[in-house]
């Protein structure tokens, strides 16, 4: 069996794995499946393991590349979903997204994916307009068969429900 958490890595659009000061995607992955190992096991790193601390990863590092601009495959289903699925990621966080309200030809890539591999779950963020009002959620989160996931921020209203 293979032991390693990293089970692959793909550089997309970028020629550099050494991270940059935009590497939201890290962050996120961290979230969702970090783990501690060796003299980190004590606390307080045990208490910031990810929510699946045990699972593989299969990593896409998107890039703005030469353009400026995130660079993102036009065929997310062949070239970025089925990419990860091979390796034997199920489920598959999309942290990035546009600020189209629309069903666009990213959103269907994902549809399309999900419903060809109904084991699989596409988790994409709904975007990072949300302050500016109505029609805020982003594609491809104005996907139908997605999991798309929001926040607010509401202030300093924690102590409320503590």
């Amino acid at each position: 069996e293979n032991h390693r958490k990293v089970v692959a890595y793909r550089a997309y659009a970028d020629s550099s794995p050494s991270p940059g000061n935009r590497d939201h995607g890290t962050h996120v992955v961290g979230s969702a499946v970090g783990n501690t190992f060796g003299p980190f096991l004590s606390f307080p790193a045990t208490a910031n393991i990810g929510m699946a601390p045990e699972a593989k990863v299969s990593f896409q590092d998107l890039s703005r590349g030469s353009s400026g601009l995130l660079e993102v495959p036009n065929d997310l289903n062949i070239n970025y979903l089925l990419v990860d699925y091979k390796n034997g990621a199920f489920v598959h966080s999309i942290s990035w997204g546009k600020d189209t309200n629309a069903y666009t030809l990213h959103t269907a890539n994902v549809d399309e994916f999900m419903h060809q591999f109904r084991d699989a779950l596409v988790v994409v963020a709904a975007g990072n307009s949300g302050g500016f009002g109505l029609g805020t959620i982003g594609s491809p989160a104005t996907c139908k068969n997605c999991l798309s996931i929001g926040a607010s921020s509401a202030g300093d209203r924690g102590s409320e429900y503590d």
